[in-house]
């Protein structure tokens, strides 16, 4: 099994999971669930987010690198994995937790 195909099925099996975009270097979608005409859009606005938070990260340190990013709205939450072969997206549920 390759390596992204290992991703999808941890996706999969994570409760909460709406959907999942996987690009490619060149921002192609190598995979996504739901198939939607929208995947590579969101896609690619995402990777150039991505892009933007890599340069944050290495103004602030230029040994360092990023790997991952979390994106959280009122309802749902953008878990992003930096890959130098691909990008990982992935949608899921997000619930606040109720006041104390």
């Amino acid at each position: 099994m390759s390596e992204i195909e290992e991703i999808i099925e941890r996706i999969k099996n994570h409760k909460g999971s709406e959907r999942y975009i996987i690009l490619g270097k060149g921002n192609e979608v190598l995979r996504s669930h739901p198939v939607s005409d929208d995947s590579a859009l969101h896609g690619e606005m995402l990777a150039n987010l991505a892009r933007l938070a890599r340069g944050v990260v290495r103004d602030l340190d230029p040994t360092d690198d990023l790997n991952f990013f979390r994106l959280r709205t009122q309802s749902k939450e953008l878990l992003i994995g930096v890959h130098s072969e691909y990008l990982v997206i992935v949608q899921q549920q997000w619930t606040p937790a109720p006041p104390m």
